[in-house]
């Protein structure tokens, strides 16, 4: 969730929601932004957003590096410092106006109060990816709490040449049509749960539950995203190719219809879980081709 996610009429009450997140607002101000929330989707889901991130950074601990690592890091720092030559000590020019730690204690009270100083829920579910490759928190430690925001993807890695795909025809499937352009908008997919897949440290991964939206409503259908590292297993399904990106169609053990493809280093399968069945090919389709072009926000 991003500034650019609230609307131009919250801009007074997204500066208090940062604060509202952390309990440091007085009561009235508590009460106000409580009320905001109550009728303002978009507002309610960013605060939603922030409470999982803090509850995810709250379950990871802060594992000391390895005693071999660390011995590296400073050899290497020390050999860096005696390669330096001794500067010549100089006075400091006299400084004008405010100090620097007065001029940073007032951008951070900016941010705090002006600004929304939000983490990014992309940047903690892609670190949750990351922290089950190398096996510091274990699956049942890791919160499973509402996220009220779609997650953002890593930019796209130079992928090698792939072989000859074939072009999806009108029809995924037998007696199936793809739906119209943008039949699930950007926007309508909405994270709901993150946890991670067991494995060994080189081969764990993530599981993400996204809910379809329809105008900000359920639908009563999910797209679960199963990711692991590029190479731990074999891709193989069917080639596709959908505005100009590469997919492979595939099945479930159970027969259901799943999607797969590599972006950013990352190996995904998408499954459509729930609500009505018909074209469960194409929406897959739409929701790969936005996670594949989606630009990480800043």
């Amino acid at each position: 969730m991003s500034l650019q996610d609230i609307r131009s009429e919250c801009s007074d009450t997204a500066a208090l929601l940062q604060p509202y997140v952390d309990g440091e607002l007085a009561v009235a101000e508590q009460e106000r932004v409580a009320c905001h929330l109550e009728d303002c989707r978009p507002c309610r889901s960013a605060v939603a957003e922030q409470q999982w991130v803090r509850a995810t950074l709250r379950a990871v601990d802060r594992d000391a590096a390895p005693k071999a690592l660390r011995a590296r890091i400073g050899a290497a720092l020390d050999a860096i410092d005696a390669e330096q030559p001794a500067l010549p000590v100089t006075r400091p020019a006299p400084v004008r106006g405010p100090s620097m730690w007065a001029r940073l204690g007032g951008a951070v009270a900016d941010m705090a109060r002006g600004a929304m100083v939000m983490v990014p829920a992309s940047a903690v579910a892609v670190g949750l990816f990351f922290v089950a490759r190398e096996g510091f928190v274990p699956v049942e430690r890791m919160p499973a709490q509402g996220l009220g925001a779609a997650l953002g993807t890593a930019p796209q890695a130079a992928d090698p040449p792939q072989p000859q795909t074939v072009a999806v025809a009108p029809a995924a499937r037998p007696g199936e049509s793809l739906p119209p352009m943008h039949a699930v908008p950007r926007g309508e997919l909405q994270l709901v749960r993150a946890d991670l897949e067991p494995g060994d440290h080189s081969a764990a991964g993530a599981r993400l539950r996204y809910q379809v939206l329809r105008e900000g409503l359920p639908t009563g259908q999910h797209v679960i995203d199963h990711q692991a590292p590029r190479g731990v297993a074999p891709m193989q399904g069917l080639p596709v190719e959908f505005r100009g990106h590469r997919f492979l169609v595939d099945h479930t053990v159970g027969g259901e219809p799943a999607l797969r493809f590599d972006y950013g280093g990352v190996a995904h399968r998408l499954v459509l879980e729930g609500g009505p069945r018909h074209g469960d090919i194409a929406v897959l389709l739409e929701l790969a081709e936005q996670k594949v072009t989606e630009q990480p926000r800043p």
